[in-house]
């Protein structure tokens, strides 16, 4: 039933909002992961030509809303930590090499757990159900396509929300969010 997928999007994009203290991040995380959908199933149809496609595959949306949301998780909770770390290695703690941090230590925990994941999807492929097979290859599709929005999406909107948004009011992020005349922090 549709409203079951909305009420679990609006559920993980308000735990998204509160964990990461950011209704920017918990937005574009949420686009993102919905947007993973019609995009692997660009891959699945036209470029890998699979035919066979029920609309039981949409319920890959719930295993991707948890696992996009983890990424996220992951990434952001990397780069709060990441200037405390570096401050204790004796590095500057500046947006550049916070990011290149963040990015060595979160990147290989999302992709371990995007391919693991995608891997047992495809362990359906085994199996003589076709829509058992077509689920199992949809869902790794789907999977691998989330990985890679990510790991182009997640970088710049931490810049986007770190010179914008962060340490800003309510009242001075609503004005940010619409360009009305505020600074960037530098």
């Amino acid at each position: 039933d549709f409203s079951w997928t909305i009420l679990c999007i609006v559920s993980v994009y308000i735990y998204t909002s509160v964990h990461t203290r950011s209704m920017l991040i918990a937005s574009v995380a949420m686009l993102e992961t919905i947007f993973a959908v019609p995009v692997g199933y660009f891959f699945f149809r036209v470029v890998f030509r699979v035919e066979f496609f029920q609309w039981i595959n949409i319920l890959v949306m719930f295993v991707i809303l948890g696992i996009g949301a983890d990424d996220v998780f992951v990434f952001v909770d990397a780069y709060a930590q990441s200037g405390d770390e570096l401050r204790a290695a004796g590095e500057p703690a500046t947006l550049l090499p916070r990011l290149k941090h963040t990015m060595r230590r979160s990147m290989h925990a999302i992709f371990v757990t995007s391919f693991t994941t995608a891997a047992a999807f495809l362990a359906t492929a085994f199996t003589p159900l076709l829509p058992l097979i077509s689920f199992g290859i949809f869902a790794a599709i789907v999977l691998v396509t989330l990985f890679l929005i990510n790991l182009l999406v997640l970088p710049p909107l931490i810049v986007i929300y770190e010179r914008s948004f962060a340490r800003r009011s309510w009242r001075e992020c609503w004005r940010a969010m619409f360009w009305l005349s505020i600074e960037p922090y530098r």
